[in-house]
């Protein structure tokens, strides 16, 4: 039996729905495509290394691509982490992350994979104070 490549070409992103405290409904999150990943990442570089990366803008602009229900735009999960508890966009991108599978990904691209390694690679970045 032969291979049926026209299966590779077909989107089969697994969604899933993530409980937020204090929320009667959870929010809806899809997988991101590894496409989605490289361009945001790419976008948000600004310079060659990992500690240019803008963290910020980089896991806002992922969570709104990843986000089904409810849509919000990169500046509307913006305004939602400058409302929310710490930990509540956190808690989103890491089912995002591990829906996606990227923390393999990461540890393969050098993109941070978990919070400890996000907050050293915003921590590192020149002119910030170590913290």
């Amino acid at each position: 039996m032969a291979f049926d490549k026209a299966g590779l070409f077909k989107p089969r992103l697994a969604e899933r729905e993530v409980a937020l405290p204090g929320f009667p409904e959870p929010v809806r999150i899809r997988a991101l495509t590894r496409d989605e990943v490289v361009r945001v990442r790419d976008a948000h570089m600004h310079g060659p290394d990992i500690e240019d990366l803008d963290v910020i803008s980089y896991e806002n602009e992922l969570t709104s691509l990843a986000l089904v229900d409810p849509a919000l735009t990169p500046e509307e999960v913006a305004q939602w982490s400058e409302a929310a508890p710490a930990g509540e966009l956190s808690l989103v991108m890491d089912e995002i992350r591990s829906l996606s599978a990227m923390d393999e990904e990461a540890a393969k691209s050098g993109v941070p994979g978990n919070r400890r390694e996000r907050r050293a690679a915003v921590r590192a970045r020149p002119g910030r104070a170590a913290g």
